[in-house]
């Protein structure tokens, strides 16, 4: 029963992502919008301010104390939404991963996590308003330090709960970091300077949304490449490579993350052709 409901709420969270970034796709690029696909944005977009329109207000003035706090210049964008359901996605994702391996210490504390990254990230998704460079990165920065502090908690919590019996805690530490942590890092470092090339042209708002979407991007491409490696070298005798990619948390993370491109990017040449 458990993994039903979560994959029923996967399959929902699967739907609402596409939903969300198409939507943020076809805003970010001015594309227009044909009658259908117009007609089930709409229809998405006002169900979704059924269910988080009522939060409008309380980000607001967690926006207004952050930044009371830090002197930098923060408020939601007007696509918020869609910012929290990609984000809460990922780490949902996750969450699910370690709970049907048995993890539940990891999960629950991924769940919590993710909540707060997740805030986090709509309240600077207005990407610090007309304030100065530095103050629009380290808004960006924020979240994604957020990101990378989930991989180094999830890392420690499962050397301390779940490590393997023949590998000691240096060497499962040592592991993560090279994997877990180091890949955070980077993806963090990568989604920065995009925020940094794509500031001028797009302005702050979707340059942030650009950068937390290429750091998704990013990690989901880590947990194809994983999962895809755990296939080839770390499968039973008598099972095949793709199941075990597919029996694996990290691959299914990853198919997951890009499920959700693939399907935004249908969606967007769905709307093109029928335009």
């Amino acid at each position: 029963m458990p993994r039903q409901i979560w994959q029923i709420a996967s399959a929902l969270g699967l739907g609402a992502s596409v939903l969300s970034l198409t939507s943020l796709i076809l805003q970010g690029f001015a594309l227009g919008v044909s009658a259908p696909i117009g007609a089930m944005i709409e229809f998405y977009e006002a169900l979704l301010h059924t269910l988080l329109g009522w939060a409008e207000g309380p980000l607001e003035q967690v926006a207004d104390s952050v930044e009371r706090l830090v002197g930098v210049q923060l408020h939601p964008s007007p696509e918020w939404k869609h910012v929290f359901v990609l984000v809460w996605l990922y780490f949902s994702t996750d969450a699910r991963s370690s709970f049907l391996q048995g993890r539940s210490v990891t999960g629950a504390t991924t769940l919590v996590i993710g909540f707060v990254v997740s805030i986090a990230a709509v309240v600077v998704s207005g990407g610090g308003g007309s304030a100065t460079l530095a103050d629009v990165l380290w808004a960006i920065g924020a979240p994604l330090a957020g990101f990378v502090m989930h991989a180094a908690i999830e890392s420690a919590l499962t050397t301390i709960f779940y490590r393997e019996p023949d590998r000691s805690i240096a060497g499962s530490l040592r592991y993560y970091f090279m994997t877990e942590i180091l890949s955070a890092l980077l993806a963090g470092a990568v989604a920065l300077a995009i925020a940094i090339a794509t500031l001028p042209a797009l302005g702050a708002s979707w340059a942030a949304i650009a950068a937390l979407g290429s750091f998704v991007f990013s990690r989901g491409t880590f947990w194809l490449l994983r999962g895809a490696y755990l296939g080839f070298t770390d499968r039973a005798e008598d099972e095949t490579s793709l199941r075990r990619f597919l029996r694996s948390g990290s691959g299914q993370f990853g198919l997951l993350l890009f499920s959700v491109l693939c399907g935004a990017v249908l969606f967007v040449a769905l709307n093109a052709g029928i335009g």
